[in-house]
């Protein structure tokens, strides 16, 4: 009786130094070189927190072949599988159905820039204060969705490189692949100061440095707006594209 209780103890000690390690490795590196049935078993730690999931992860894979092909089982099919019960089988199903919802909600909301056009619908819309210079950021991934969008109480060319230090924080915790900016001159004209276009092309080789692309610079004006890229006075970093299209 005792050697069994001892055994017993081992083997959560085992389990339990298993999940840890799992998951470990999934927080370090996300899914990244798991097999399937370790992402199954990742996920079943979560239904099943006293059970060794490994078996059943293998099972699971073993007859439907991947990850999608599991969750996307019938439940009554699921539960066919020695140790995945009714609760079992749903947890799966709504693992399944809140991945879906999050893709359609991204699809729905995710704002994208790919022309200038775009830069002036994203950020336009946050410079609201026609008493002061305001000025705004969009960071952006790697296919130009944009991540976040903000704007700070006043903006001007000074502004620019007072932002460096928050813009380069923000870039990093949310590894941003691209930055544009834009700021407004409420009593002036759409056209950049020789302070604008020095900070900017300052802003630029800061950001390229931890290899983070400035697109553009929009200034936006009673009169109108200018784009930085179109005066010929800043061009986006060699990474980047060759200017963003109209």
């Amino acid at each position: 009786m005792e050697d069994r209780k001892a055994k017993s103890r081992k083997g959560d000690r085992f389990h339990a130094g298993h999940r840890m390690r799992v998951r470990r490795q999934y927080m370090e590196s996300g899914l990244t070189g798991m097999p399937p049935y370790q992402v199954l078993e990742l996920i079943l730690f979560y239904a099943l927190p006293r059970v060794d999931t490994k078996p059943i992860a293998h099972e699971l894979i073993d007859r439907y072949g991947s990850v999608s092909n599991v969750l996307n089982a019938p439940s009554r099919a699921l539960t066919s599988i020695p140790g995945v019960g009714e609760e079992t089988a749903a947890f799966l199903k709504l693992f399944r159905d809140v991945s879906a919802l999050c893709r359609r909600e991204s699809d729905l909301t995710t704002e994208r820039i790919g022309s200038r056009a775009d830069i002036e619908s994203v950020l336009s819309p946050l410079l609201t204060d026609p008493s002061v210079e305001q000025f705004a950021f969009a960071l952006l991934d790697g296919a130009g969705r944009v991540i976040k969008r903000f704007v700070t109480d006043s903006g001007g060319s000074h502004s620019v490189s007072a932002s460096t230090e928050m813009l380069i924080r923000e870039a990093v915790l949310h590894s941003a692949h691209g930055i544009v900016i834009a700021h407004s001159h409420p009593l002036s004209f759409a056209a950049p100061s020789r302070d604008d276009i020095d900070s900017t092309r300052m802003l630029a080789q800061t950001l390229g440095a931890i290899g983070v692309i400035l697109l553009d610079h929009m200034i936006v004006a009673p009169d109108g707006v200018c784009y930085l890229s179109k005066t010929g006075r800043f061009r986006p970093t060699e990474l980047a594209f060759s200017g963003l299209p109209d």
